[in-house]
C-alpha cells in the first residue's frame, strides 16, 4: 500500500532513532488506511490499493510462470479443447492478478472470474480493463458459482472451468465440482495443483489429513461419475512450473473429445 512520507522531515529524522521513525510511519500508514477505509469501505479500499500496485509496482510476471503456470502441455490441451468443444464461456475461480485470465480472455467468449482477495482483484481489474468480455466477482468461489447458476445470461452448456481457488484451511474444490456437474451440461473442468498419480515430480497442494488435492479427495463426489484425465508429459520434461493438474468430465461427448487429445491420458483405476 502507499507509504506515508511527511514533508520536510529530513532534519527531524536525523534526530530520531530508526525504530522511532518506523513506529511513526507505521502509525501514519494505519491512520491513512483507516481513514480511507472508513470513507469508501475496506474492500473498495483494498481494490484501490491493488490498482495502485498495478500502476506503480507492475511486475513482468506474477511469479507463477505465466498463464496456467507456464505449462506448454496445459496450454496445448486448452487450445485443443477450445477447438473441439467451442466453449460458450469460461469460468475461473482464483483470479489472483489475472495472468491466466488474460489468456482466457483471448478465447473469444465470455470469461467469468472470481477472487476472494480484494487487492488481487483490483490489480487484475485494472490490468484487464480493456477486456470487455471479462466479468469479475469478489468473494467466495462457491457463492460465485451459485450466483452464476441463478444468472440466466450465463451459458449453462459447453463451459470450460478452471479451478484454482484452493488455499490452506479452506478447500472449496469438492463443492465447486459438485455445483458444476449438477448445474451445467457438458462442462469440462481443469483443476490446478492436483496430484498426478505415479509422477511425484508434479507438485500439488497438501494441507494435512483429508486436505490433499488428489483422487482420494474427490471420493465423496464419486457418485457424479467423473472421468479423470492427466498429462502424458512426465514432470521431468515440463518446462513450466511443475504443478500437477487434472481434467474432469462426465458426459459422453466431452469424454470422447478428451480421449482424442494426445497430451492427455485417461485415468483407469488399477485392478486388484
Amino acid at each position: 500500500m502507499p507509504q506515508y512520507c511527511a514533508p520536510d522531515v529530513h532534519e527531524t529524522d536525523g534526530k530520531m532513532p530508526h525504530a522511532a521513525i518506523r513506529i511513526r510511519d507505521h502509525v501514519m500508514n494505519r491512520f491513512i488506511r483507516r481513514s480511507f477505509a472508513a470513507t469508501i469501505g475496506e474492500q473498495r479500499f483494498d481494490a484501490w490499493l491493488g490498482a495502485i500496485d498495478c500502476i506503480f509496482d507492475r511486475q513482468p510476471s506474477t511469479g507463477f510462470g505465466g498463464p496456467l503456470n507456464g505449462s506448454l502441455a496445459r496450454l496445448a490441451v486448452f487450445s485443443e479443447l477450445k477447438r473441439r468443444c467451442s466453449f460458450a464461456a469460461i469460468v475461473e475461480t482464483g483470479t489472483y492478478r489475472g495472468e491466466s485470465t488474460i489468456f482466457f480472455a483471448t478465447a473469444g467468449c465470455p470469461v467469468y472470474t472470481s477472487e476472494v482477495n480484494a487487492r488481487f482483484l483490483g490489480y487484475a481489474q485494472l490490468r484487464l480493463r480493456s477486456r470487455s468480455n471479462v466479468h469479475f466477482c469478489l468473494g467466495d468461489s462457491r457463492q460465485f458459482l451459485r450466483r452464476l447458476i441463478q444468472d440466466s445470461t450465463v451459458p449453462k452448456d459447453s463451459v470450460f472451468f478452471y479451478l484454482d481457488a484452493h488455499w490452506h484451511d479452506d478447500l472449496p474444490l469438492r463443492e465447486e465440482v459438485d455445483l458444476i456437474f449438477r448445474h451445467w451440461t457438458r462442462p469440462v473442468v481443469m483443476v490446478d495443483d492436483f496430484q498426478v498419480p505415479h509422477d511425484s515430480g508434479y507438485q500439488y497442494d497438501d494441507y494435512g489429513e483429508g486436505k490433499k488435492l488428489s483422487l482420494e479427495y474427490l471420493n465423496p463426489v464419486a457418485h457424479l461419475g467423473l472421468v479423470s484425465f492427466f498429462p502424458v508429459l512426465p514432470s521431468s520434461e515440463e518446462i513450466g512450473l511443475k504443478r500437477g493438474w487434472v481434467v474432469l468430465a462426465r458426459d459422453a461427448y466431452s469424454i470422447d473429445q478428451l480421449r482424442g487429445i494426445t497430451e492427455l491420458r485417461e485415468w483407469r483405476q488399477p485392478k486388484g
